[in-house]
């Protein structure tokens, strides 16, 4: 199961929040309902040039604290967060 919630800078009406519709679904009790063995969602922040659309997709949510604030306040309570992730280490940073 995929999906996506995109803002296109360029379009008329984007805005900061038009991932409120699509986080609004993932996480909506039909989606648990009809899909019960869901066990992890995963939100990527990227800000890229995407070829579908042949235009910069901002897909964040953290970047603005306006949107940040929104998405945080429309997570339902069930949610279960990983603790903090540690550093990768790396070949140059000896770590």
């Amino acid at each position: 199961m995929g999906g996506a919630a995109a803002t296109v800078p360029s379009r008329r009406g984007a805005g900061d929040h038009d991932t409120s519709t699509g986080e609004s679904q993932v996480f909506s009790a039909e989606t648990a309902s009809r899909s019960p063995n869901v066990r992890m969602i995963n939100w990527f922040e990227w800000d890229k040039y995407e070829t579908e659309v042949q235009e910069h997709v901002d897909w964040t949510v953290l970047h603005d604290p306006a949107t940040r604030a929104a998405f945080v306040g429309g997570l339902p309570g069930w949610l279960h967060f990983a603790e903090a992730p540690q550093p990768c280490r790396t070949a140059e940073s000896g770590r």
